[in-house]
């Protein structure tokens, strides 16, 4: 390799070496920039919320969909005891020791017990996990499992009935609900007719109140076509003053603290639109899952309605009562009426051979 080869290496190496280190100043730059812009929105956000979370601009209260999980942590022993039960679920494989329905039972009504007198709102939750495991299946005995976890169901809606308060959760009634539309005690042939006509009336009645807990809390006039951004748009007024310079040193920022308006009036004004815009997002999200709530829970109980009025004796006029009070939609009624009719034109061609 000749001398003017090498000094051309060298220079290559050199240029690369600058390219690379230009390169680095401008990456560490632009990663400085991106932390600074970050935390200082941070800091707003987390000012805003300081400054808005006063009695006075509390949202309105209504029911609760959900256990407040501050609530779980609260208690760090509720969290393992959700463990010990999920322990048993063969999805965790965990517990493979024989009578382990035996020993699923036993561990489940003592904790059970626990939290029905420590707080009921856990009680309810841990009651919807015990449930969940024994509906996974696979614990050895099908018919009692079914069995066990209708009547933890059972116990649980019972007691929110005797309590009333603290209301049990939306979410924890519904689900509580869907764990009882099985029906273990009508293939057990311990159920006459007339004995399973009025079981099947009171599981309706059970099924009736979450339509109407749903209906009292969904919002059909709610306009979902309404586009709704993450952050309040700023009032005119601010805008202008800091365009004109009103605000002297201050600057614009998506999710600001109303603490960087200097003008009160503004920042008021600024303080009001978070508080309506806070209102609307949880307004949409709750109306959003409230919906879904129905549907679901209206499929559950359509699946229910079908086979349960199918086992004689049979009384359309009674579910044709049901489907027009509790269900409001339409396809989902529409689908209960054809898989109606036609296990009765099976049944019917059953009884003539």
């Amino acid at each position: 390799m000749t001398a003017t080869e090498i000094d051309g290496q060298v220079s290559s190496s050199g240029l690369l070496m600058k390219v690379y280190k230009m390169l680095k100043h401008i990456l560490l730059f632009l990663i400085g920039l991106f932390v600074c812009f970050f935390l200082t929105n941070s800091g707003f956000a987390a000012a805003t919320k300081q400054e808005t979370s006063s009695p006075s601009n509390a949202v309105e209260e209504k029911a609760s969909l959900f256990v407040p999980h501050e609530l779980k942590l609260k208690y760090p022993d509720y969290m393992l005891d959700v463990q010990r039960v999920k322990f048993f679920s063969p999805a965790y494989g965990a517990f493979r020791g024989s009578n382990r329905l035996d020993h699923f039972e036993r561990e489940a009504e003592a904790l059970l017990q626990k939290w029905v007198a420590k707080e009921t709102l856990l009680y309810y939750d841990l009651t919807v996990e015990v449930c969940n495991v024994l509906s996974s299946g696979g614990l050895g005995d099908s018919i009692r499992e079914d069995k066990m976890m209708i009547g933890y169901a059972r116990r649980a809606l019972a007691k929110s009935r005797e309590l009333q308060a603290p209301e049990i959760p939306l979410d924890a009634e519904l689900s509580l609900l869907s764990n009882i539309v099985g029906g273990p005690e009508y293939f057990d042939g311990k159920l006459s007719e007339a004995a399973w006509a009025a079981h099947r009336a009171e599981k309706m009645a059970l099924f009736a109140r979450g339509f109407q807990r749903l209906a009292a809390e969904i919002d059909e006039d709610h306009d979902f076509s309404k586009a709704l951004s993450l952050q309040p748009p700023f009032p005119p007024g601010l805008v202008e003053s800091f365009l004109n310079g009103k605000d002297k040193g201050g600057f614009l920022v998506i999710g600001m603290a109303p603490s960087a308006i200097k003008d009160p009036k503004l920042r008021a004004e600024y303080e009001e639109l978070i508080i309506e815009h806070r209102r609307e997002l949880e307004e949409r999200g709750r109306q959003d899952t409230l919906r879904s709530f129905n549907k679901s829970f209206s499929r559950w109980i359509g699946q229910y309605i079908v086979s349960a009025y199918l086992r004689p004796p049979h009384n359309t006029n009674e579910m044709e009562t049901y489907l027009e009070e509790y269900i409001k939609d339409e396809e989902v009624k529409r689908t209960i009426r054809t898989k109606y009719a036609e296990g009765l034109v099976k049944y019917n061609e059953g009884l003539q051979k």
